[in-house]
């Protein structure tokens, strides 16, 4: 395995439609994962933006939230969160989305994604649930609240949830998905920040504020607009867990050094491995 060091620095698998654009991408890794780091698949070297568990420890390592086997992260609602820290502006056209099992969906508001910096008031992206009960919102920009979906999460379901921005500035049109399909959209003139503010997993960036309650095993940034087929096709291989991405996503040799260092589809065995770019 001559190039397994390189694959697993960087394994993302570029040429795959799905990671074009991709700035960071955090999983949890079953027998690679543990402690206080929670790596970001887009650099796993030492340039990479690996998040920082805080308040959190291995009890806090969980089992597969999907058919499929995912490894998660719980999270309490009270005081843990995952520190990504600074150098994720996106000031633009983005594309934020999560994998998440909601604990609590009855009161309120829940950060699951959020760059967001002076106590909220500079911020470029902030995905949330619990604004009103079990909806997913959307806001920036001091807490500018753009939108939320019609439709409502359910405890202990596994949803992939997310929005993506498209336009210019003062002219942006926004677009919520649940579940692989778009649940709503709109249009707002209000600008992101465009600050290089802290972001974190689980709260309100650098507040002590709305701390999310559940299990999330996976988020993802882009500095593009998913359209409505890739956000399906990653609704999909979520739902397929690891087989799913890292088969399909994944350079081939990570993946054969992943499954030696101990991660196993908990469904089905040892994973099987397949051509990142085909069937």
């Amino acid at each position: 395995m001559p190039d397994a060091a390189i694959n697993m620095a960087d394994p993302v698998n570029w040429g795959h439609p799905l990671n074009q654009g991709l700035l960071g991408w955090w999983m949890p890794l079953p027998g690679i994962s543990s402690g206080s780091r929670l790596d970001d698949l887009t650099n796993m070297g030492s340039s990479g933006r690996p998040g920082t568990l805080t308040n959190m420890d291995n009890a806090d390592w969980v089992g597969p939230i999907s058919p499929g086997g995912w490894g998660a992260l719980g999270f309490n609602g009270s005081d843990n969160f995952v520190n990504v820290g600074t150098g994720l502006a996106a000031p633009g056209v983005v594309s934020v989305f999560a994998l998440i099992s909601p604990a609590n969906i009855d009161q309120g508001e829940q950060e699951i994604f959020a760059g967001s910096g002076g106590g909220g008031s500079d911020q470029d992206y902030a995905l949330e649930m619990n604004r009103t009960a079990g909806r997913v919102s959307v806001v920036w920009t001091g807490g500018e609240f753009i939108m939320i979906s019609d439709a409502s999460l359910t405890v202990g379901a596994t949803h992939l949830v997310g929005f993506t921005r498209a336009g210019v500035a003062g002219d942006w049109t926004v677009r919520l998905y649940i579940d692989g399909v778009e649940d709503s959209n709109t249009t707002t003139a209000v600008n992101p920040n465009g600050a290089d503010a802290p972001v974190s997993i689980g709260r309100l960036g650098d507040s002590d504020l709305f701390y999310f309650e559940g299990r999330l095993a996976s988020a993802w940034l882009y500095d593009r607009v998913l359209s409505a087929p890739d956000v399906l096709s990653q609704y999909h291989l979520s739902l397929r867990g690891y087989p799913g991405l890292l088969n399909r996503l994944c350079r081939p040799l990570f993946v054969a050094a992943a499954v030696g260092a101990g991660i196993r589809n908990p469904f089905g065995g040892p994973m099987v491995l397949r051509n990142p770019l085909g069937a």
